[in-house]
């Protein structure tokens, strides 16, 4: 597994478009990947951090060893001199290793009538939602922030015409206990719940200082 970190420049009309659009931003990632359709094994994850009026950081995890030097972006997309950085990590996880987190996501659920799928809002069904996702992904929450965000409004490109997807955001901040190994390596590798191509689903992990 490979973590990148860009440092962008909160100026650039291009980088203001991609984070306004998260669509836009996964577009201009994958070019370092080739395309996608020829690495069907590299799911490619991202989260915008907070920023301010000069920089906003980037971070990208990949299966896959990414190359910037292939993205086709003006001179000033990056912030000053910064370059992009990159490393493999390899993940030593255990069952009962105390763990920080930091996810960024898109929590939804089923209506019962129509079975569609709409956002969840309320601190209780929120907080139930982190709870939930955690067992079914190798951890238990110890103790969890939940700051709600404004609605990530993207515009999507289909085959033929270009339409509008609007996403709820969350950012979940917090302790875990990893309680399954193999099931939490699992949900680092794929990320957690829905539009991880738009920014969404990157579980953050460091460890927690005893």
């Amino acid at each position: 597994m490979y973590l990148s970190k860009l440092v962008l420049n909160s100026r650039n009309r291009r980088v203001i478009k991609e984070i306004n659009s998260p669509y836009e931003m996964h577009r201009t990632i994958s070019k370092a990947f080739y395309s996608e359709d020829s690495l069907p094994g590299n799911r490619i994850l991202f989260r915008v951090e907070p920023g301010n009026a000069r920089a906003v950081t980037l971070i990208i995890q990949s299966q896959v060893m990414p190359q910037w030097s292939k993205l086709t972006v003006e001179n000033d997309y990056f912030y000053g001199d910064d370059i992009p950085q990159t490393k493999k990590v390899e993940l030593k996880i255990i069952e009962g290793l105390n763990l920080l987190f930091r996810l960024r996501a898109n929590p939804t659920k089923r209506e019962k009538v129509s079975r569609k799928r709409i956002g969840i809002y309320s601190e209780e069904e929120l907080l139930n939602w982190i709870i939930r996702k955690g067992e079914e992904n190798g951890f238990s929450v110890s103790s969890v922030n939940i700051a709600k965000e404004p609605k990530v409004k993207t515009g999507v490109k289909g085959q033929e015409i270009k339409h509008f997807a609007e996403f709820n955001s969350v950012l979940f901040t917090g302790n875990l206990l990893v309680t399954n190994a193999g099931l939490f390596i699992d949900a680092i590798n794929n990320g957690i719940g829905s539009a991880k191509g738009f920014g969404f689903g990157l579980l953050s992990i460091a460890l927690r200082e005893q």
